[in-house]
């Protein structure tokens, strides 16, 4: 706190610091801790006032996100359609005990794979309405869709739902069966309403595999990784770790202890590099070129088999877009992986030049 003090004291560049606080979604809790170290006074009162109202939206926002959750699973739970809800407000109660001290701009819910259809319905009836995966109502069981894909994005004003029937794609990484995750399943008190979300050795693996999948790229994911540490014997069991867990509690435990010395295995150096790469990025591109190569050579580091390894990476070639725009029969279902690439290669290029315009724009206003 003496370094962070005498920062405050010299000077900061607060424009590149709001960023960084918006980029890694941690305003709340840079807010809490000056306060708490009692070096709150010492921000410039013009930068406070905009730190605070930043602060305060953000948490309206949020506020009416609990509301809108909570509206969501009482309406599921009327039809007898049992959801869960993973990360969002309830991952703020269980490792905050405050859901506005952990950012979330989008809700994720999980519900059973056959209860899809029904929950899609529920959802638009209540003004929501699909940003892809538009026929996904008609979508037959042995559509190969189910297989490659885990989850379908709903929008209402400006809230986004993730709706889940699976955690994840990568079934060499998290494979637990989905019955296990509704029978062990606990409860929530939030906003007067009951909420459920994964157990907590459930919740460890899948916010390590959360993390893993995105190269660890928000200091709010380690925030919550080191949470969990620091409460370990809550969320550990006895039973072999994964090896997303085990770079979680590494990345924590380097970050946060700052030690840096420790010996680590040669994937795990990797690994490490690559992460803290994107952590320190200034700017984030979920769909950048360069950000999709890590995060894909991360995953891939991670699977435990060379035949693992072989299985992921044919699967990431089945880029969503594809059962946007082409619905295959059950027969041609492998065209799914050479259609994938070249959408996804078009998606790149679109933002490449969706750039480039922007930066040509930009030039010509100065």
């Amino acid at each position: 706190m003496r370094h962070l003090e005498t920062l405050l004291e010299e000077g900061l560049n607060w424009v590149v610091l709001e960023e960084l606080l918006a980029r890694h979604r941690v305003l709340a809790l840079f807010v809490l801790n000056l306060r708490a170290a009692g070096l709150w006074e010492l921000v410039p009162r013009k930068r406070r006032g905009i730190l605070e109202n930043r602060l305060r939206s953000n948490q309206f926002r949020q506020l009416a996100a609990i509301r809108d959750l909570i509206e969501v699973a009482k309406s599921l739970s009327e039809r007898r359609i049992e959801s869960i809800c993973l990360k969002g407000p309830t991952l703020g109660v269980l490792l905050y005990k405050d859901p506005l001290l952990r950012h979330y701009s989008d809700l994720d819910i999980l519900v059973r794979r056959k209860d899809v259809s029904d929950t899609v319905a529920i959802l638009l009836r209540l003004g929501f309405r699909l940003s892809d995966l538009h026929d996904i109502q008609t979508r037959e069981d042995s559509d190969p869709m189910w297989k490659h894909l885990y989850h379908v994005h709903l929008e209402r004003g400006s809230l986004t739902l993730e709706l889940h029937w699976r955690l994840s794609r990568n079934d060499r990484l998290y494979n637990y069966p989905i019955e296990q995750l509704f029978t062990e399943k606990q409860k929530i008190h939030l906003g007067g309403g009951v909420l459920y979300t994964l157990s907590n050795v459930h919740l460890q693996d899948y916010i390590a595999l959360h993390g893993a999948s995105h190269c660890w790229n928000r200091l709010k994911w380690l925030h919550d990784a080191k949470l969990i540490c620091s409460q370990a014997e809550d969320f550990i069991e006895d039973r072999p770790q994964t090896e997303a867990v085990r770079l979680m509690y590494s990345l924590s435990h380097r970050l946060w202890q700052q030690d840096f010395l420790q010996p680590m295995q040669s994937s795990q150096c990797r690994i490490t590099s690559l992460c803290f790469r994107q952590l320190v990025s200034p700017e984030e591109h979920p769909r950048a070129i360069s950000n999709m190569l890590r995060r894909t050579w991360v995953l891939a580091l991670l699977c435990p088999s060379l035949s693992a390894k072989l299985a992921y990476l044919s699967g990431i070639f089945v880029w969503p877009d594809v059962y946007q725009r082409i619905r295959l029969p059950r027969a041609l279902s492998p065209l799914y992986y050479f259609l994938g690439p070249i959408f996804w290669a078009i998606s790149q290029v679109r933002l490449l030049a969706s750039r480039a315009f922007d930066s040509i724009q930009l030039r010509g206003g100065r």
